[in-house]
C-alpha cells in the first residue's frame, strides 16, 4: 500500500541529505508509491531533491518539445501548452505501464507534481507488482518463471503516441535498441518477488511463438486490469507522487480535455541494471 505524508511532514521528508537516501529507497521499494499531499514545493524544489537521489534523466526524444520551458529534465504531462517547444504530452488512451521499461536501468523514482487538475476530476491508478505476483496461481507463476519480455519504445510510438510528441525520426528510432527483461525478478532492495511489465512497450516473450506470446501477454493484462488491490489517486493541485518503477505499474485515466490538466514529471535513472539488449 502507498505511504502518505501530510503537509507538516513534507519539509522533513524532502530535506533528507544524500547520505540518507538509503532511507528513501527502502521506503519507496517497500510501498511502491509515496504521496506528498498538497505540497507547497514547486517543481524546481523537486528537481533539487531528485538530483540528491541520482542522475536525472533527460528524455532523448520528448524533451525536445515536451518539457517545461528552460528545464529539459522536467517533462510536461497533460494538455497545457506554453509555446510550440513546450507542450504537454499525454496519451489518454494509454495503458498500464512502467516508465522507461525499455531502458536497461529502469528508473527510480518517477516524480509527478500536479500543477493544475480539472475541476471535473483527474485520476491515476497504481499497482504494486509484488502484490500482483503474490496473487497469481502457482501454475502461472511456474509458467512465467524464466520468461523474458522484450520492450521497445518504437512499439509505444506506433500504438499510443499522439501528435503532440516529438516526431520519432529514423535516426532516433534506430538508436532505441529493444531490451529483454525477466517477467519475474527479485526487487534489488526488498528482495521481494515482483512482476516487471509494461503494456505500452512490450513486444513479445522470448522463445515463444507469436500465438503463445500473445496469449500470455493478454492473460497478464487481464489479471492487471481486474486486479482488486489498486490505489486510485484523485489529483489535487500541489500533490506530489513518487513511485518505484521496479515494482509499480501505473495508468492515467481519461479526463475532460476541455479543462487544463498540467503535471510535471521528473525521473531519476535507476541505479540497478537488469536485462539485456536484443
Amino acid at each position: 500500500m502507498p505511504i502518505k505524508f501530510k503537509k507538516s511532514e513534507i519539509d522533513n521528508f524532502l530535506s533528507k541529505s544524500e547520505t540518507e537516501i538509503s532511507y528513501f529507497y527502502n521506503l519507496i521499494g517497500s510501498h511502491g508509491l509515496v504521496i506528498l499531499e498538497q505540497a507547497k514545493h514547486n517543481s524546481r524544489d523537486l528537481l533539487k531533491f531528485a538530483k540528491k537521489i541520482g542522475k536525472v534523466r533527460v528524455h532523448e526524444i520528448n524533451s525536445i518539445k515536451n518539457s517545461l520551458p528552460n528545464f529539459k529534465e522536467i517533462m510536461l504531462v497533460g494538455n497545457k501548452e506554453y509555446n510550440d517547444n513546450s507542450k504537454g504530452l499525454e496519451t489518454s488512451i494509454g495503458t498500464w505501464h512502467t516508465d522507461y521499461a525499455f531502458k536497461i536501468n529502469t528508473d527510480c523514482p518517477s516524480i509527478l507534481k500536479c500543477e493544475k487538475s480539472p475541476s471535473s476530476g483527474s485520476y491515476t491508478s497504481y499497482i504494486h507488482t509484488g502484490d500482483l505476483y503474490d496473487s497469481l496461481e502457482e501454475s502461472f507463476k511456474l509458467e512465467l518463471e524464466g520468461c523474458e519480455m522484450v520492450f521497445d519504445y518504437n512499439a509505444f510510438y506506433k500504438n499510443f503516441a499522439d501528435k503532440k510528441r516529438t516526431t520519432l525520426d529514423k535516426k532516433n528510432s534506430n538508436n532505441l535498441v529493444p531490451v529483454s527483461k525477466n517477467i519475474i525478478y527479485e526487487h534489488p532492495v526488498t528482495k521481494r518477488k515482483c512482476l516487471f511489465l509494461c503494456f505500452e512497450t512490450c513486444m513479445y516473450i522470448v522463445g515463444k511463438s507469436k500465438e503463445e506470446s500473445d496469449k500470455i501477454i493478454n492473460k497478464l493484462f487481464n489479471i492487471v486490469e481486474n486486479f482488486s488491490k489498486k490505489y486510485v489517486h484523485k489529483w489535487t493541485d500541489g500533490d506530489v507522487l513518487m513511485w518505484d518503477n521496479r515494482c509499480t505499474l501505473h495508468r492515467g485515466m481519461p479526463y475532460n480535455q476541455k479543462e487544463v490538466r498540467e503535471l510535471h514529471r521528473i525521473t531519476v535513472e535507476g541505479n540497478y541494471n537488469f536485462g539485456s539488449f536484443v
